[in-house]
């Protein structure tokens, strides 16, 4: 009676054992869905939102397309509320599906997109001083302001002669600065450096420190697109000196303004000037990517 009184008792335990167990191992709940899938097109990617769900009850969300004929797979966390996905080609329209999944790895309904196309790299120019070209300049091409009429007529800025020199306006009509040196083209053409000589033997405390340059498209309003850096050498007088923007501005009319001299008075001046368009190298993006996607 002993030896059967033990038997039963050893199964009850070993059944109560496995119940236990069963009871210790949690199964995470089903993972809930999110909403309101949608898709934007990027610059060589796209953009998926979705909203998420009051509970958040999921551990992340997977979103999955075709690249190269394999599936790729994204994720995102439960505190997302979007993905970028990168590396796409404007040449292919992608759709994309996106799942919910617990802590199990199991997955909860299966949303997808709508079909987007990226938007296509741009083409980046690389600008160079040392293949840049001189635009040529006549006296009817350009407008000085101020402009002193006993000496320094603007005709002087393009003559090549380091003696001569270009004054604004000291006598009559003076104002403060900044004073300017205004080029009219008939055609829309490409401004990216330029070089220019100061006076020589001219008063040290006239001469230009800080340029800026202004673009229109009617010759009448103007917008700044660049601004030189301050304090401008102003020796040796005999030197050339070349400010480059480091882009092309594209425009028919341009003004160089003088914007500060040392005294900041109503006068500046300037021996000589020339314009240069910079060497432009193209590099087509999307071709780039193509090549290693």
């Amino acid at each position: 009676m002993k030896l059967l009184y033990f038997s039963f008792l050893s199964v009850l335990l070993a059944i109560m054992t496995v119940s236990c167990s069963d009871d210790d191992e949690t199964v995470a709940p089903p993972p809930s869905a999110i909403s309101e899938v949608r898709v934007e097109p990027r610059v060589g990617g796209a953009a998926i939102f979705w909203n998420v769900p009051a509970d958040s009850n999921y551990l992340y969300v997977a979103a999955r397309f075709e690249k190269k004929e394999s599936m790729v797979k994204q994720l995102a966390s439960v505190y997302s509320d979007s993905i970028l996905v990168e590396g796409l080609l404007n040449k292919f329209e992608y759709d994309f599906s996106l799942q919910t999944y617990n802590a199990d790895e199991v997955g909860g309904e299966i949303l997808h997109t709508e079909k987007v196309r990226p938007i296509r790299r741009p083409i980046e120019v690389t600008y160079s001083l040392d293949d840049a070209v001189e635009v040529p300049l006549t006296a009817d091409m350009i407008d000085t302001y101020t402009q002193e009429q006993s000496e320094g007529p603007k005709e002087n800025l393009l003559d090549d002669n380091i003696n001569t020199y270009w004054h604004s306006a000291w006598s009559s009509g003076k104002a403060p600065l900044p004073h300017h040196i205004q080029i009219n083209f008939e055609e829309p053409t490409k401004l990216g450096a330029f070089n220019y000589t100061l006076r020589q033997g001219g008063n040290d405390q006239h001469d230009p420190k800080r340029f800026d340059l202004q673009v229109s498209e009617d010759g009448a309003t103007w917008e700044t697109v660049w601004v030189s850096a301050p304090n401008l050498p102003i020796a040796p007088e005999t030197d050339e000196f070349t400010l480059n923007m480091n882009k092309n501005f594209e425009s028919k009319y341009f003004r160089i303004r003088i914007i500060e001299t040392a005294a900041n008075g109503q006068w500046t001046y300037l021996s000589g000037i020339e314009v240069l368009s910079l060497g432009e190298e193209l590099t087509d993006l999307e071709e780039v990517a193509e090549e290693n996607y």
